[in-house]
């Protein structure tokens, strides 16, 4: 997304947070007093509405003659009889026999329905979920190091701050502290604000000293920076036989590290309609394992490959599916839907299906595996590089949690994108 329409969603977003206490000190005193006395108008009448039942006749004629006072008032744009009205409400209460609720109860009820229709969205219609690897590249992309020239760079800190703010970008820059080698094993985290962590990654000199170079990332995000640190011209001679050996000055990585796509998954979509083969669907990891270990984080991402029934292969880079009922395999590509076209076409970072060894599933080509009754087969779109059902098996339909309808956040071209099986 352009830099324009970055700044745009962040005008709004501002406004959004913080329009109310900007007007009260931007707008001229004729309209702030106006807007005093209508927010002093909607107070009242809310507190008339929920203590109506508790008023005598005479009491509700009174506020109602008051809050009619209070509109008549602010039409006029009679400056002095404004001030005189908002200075009687600021030095007293006008209406003593309408209870006015405490700052901390008001406070604590706006808290506690904020909590409850946000509970509500998140376990019956929108779930937030972040991407946290990237075996659905480039469909959607985990935490990843980009590599920048020194022309791409910020030029200053509000530059690097807009750049974090809209495209989660944390530049940074690792240059070699001595003649010597990068000790890749030794990779640590530091200490480190919240949400913004750092790892260490160690270089040994020469002489042996042990130097941290620090990453802004987590230890797993920066063992992804590992294949980017490869020295194309790495020294020849003495203690240098390797990949990752630099000499003093040089440097090792230029660029950042952006998080990955955060969305909000649609629970509300599986109650509407079936999944279908396609659909990039997020589903728990709850009692999947792999070579005996539980797998990590709680949920996954992938694209739905196989539905109950379906026989699967792999031929060629290209997956093959025999529908429940079917004679013929027919291979999932471009005359089956845009999405699988995109992952066959061989373009724009994609690479058709892998068969892995080491996988217990399609570890071969052409070997064939039958998706059980009631259960789903996903595989990720960078299928080189994901941990998928290959290795852990299908999943049930219990397991399914809903199919991302939006990125949010960071403003990559991937934003707001709909994801469709077709």
């Amino acid at each position: 997304m352009s830099p324009f329409w970055c700044l745009l969603i962040d005008l709004a977003l501002l406004w959004f947070f913080f329009g109310e206490w900007l007007l009260g000190r931007l707008l001229p005193a004729r309209l702030r007093r106006s807007r005093a006395l209508r927010q002093a108008e909607k107070g009242l009448e809310a507190r008339l509405r929920r203590n109506r039942d508790l008023l005598s006749p005479g009491e509700l004629h009174q506020a109602e003659e008051y809050l009619a006072g209070l509109s008549r008032l602010r039409r006029k744009g009679d400056a002095q009889g404004q001030e005189r009205a908002l200075k009687e409400m600021r030095s007293g209460e006008p209406l003593p026999f309408l209870p006015s609720p405490s700052a901390l109860g008001s406070n604590f009820e706006t808290l506690l329905v904020s909590v409850a229709v946000a509970f509500g969205l998140r376990c019956l219609l929108l779930q937030p979920f972040k991407i946290p690897t990237g075996s659905m590249q480039p469909t959607l992309f985990g935490i990843h190091p980009v590599a920048l020239a020194d022309s791409e760079m910020p030029d200053g800190r509000l530059e690097a701050l807009f750049d974090y703010a809209n495209y989660s970008r944390r530049y940074f820059r690792l240059e070699a502290p001595a003649d010597g080698a990068l000790d890749l094993a030794g990779i640590h985290s530091l200490p480190s604000r919240p949400l913004f962590p750092q790892s260490a990654l160690p270089f040994r000199a020469k002489d042996g000293r042990l130097l941290p170079l620090p990453v802004p990332a987590t230890v797993t995000d920066t063992q992804r920076l590992i294949p980017s640190l490869r020295n194309p011209n790495p020294p020849e001679t003495g203690f240098f036989p390797n990949p990752f050996a630099y000499r003093k000055g040089e440097t090792l990585f230029q660029g950042a590290m952006e998080s990955g796509d955060h969305l909000f998954v649609n629970r509300l979509s599986l109650c509407l309609r079936n999944p279908a083969r396609g659909d990039i669907m997020v589903f728990s990891t709850e009692d999947l394992s792999y070579q005996g270990r539980s797998l990590a984080g709680f949920f996954y991402v992938k694209r739905l490959v196989g539905l109950p029934g379906d026989t699967l292969k792999i031929q060629d880079r290209v997956l093959m599916v025999r529908p429940q009922g079917e004679k013929e395999f027919l291979p999932l590509d471009g005359t089956y839907s845009r999405p699988f076209g995109r992952i066959q076409s061989r373009q724009g970072g994609y690479a058709g299906h892998a068969a892995l060894d080491g996988a217990a599933f399609l570890a071969r080509e052409g070997e064939e595996y039958t998706v059980p009754q009631e259960m789903y087969f996903l595989m990720g779109d960078n299928t080189d590089n994901s941990l998928d059902c290959r290795f852990f098996g299908p999943v049930s339909r219990r397991r399914l949690v809903g199919r991302p309808c939006l990125v949010w956040w960071p403003f990559s071209p991937r934003f707001g994108f709909r994801f469709d099986a077709r």
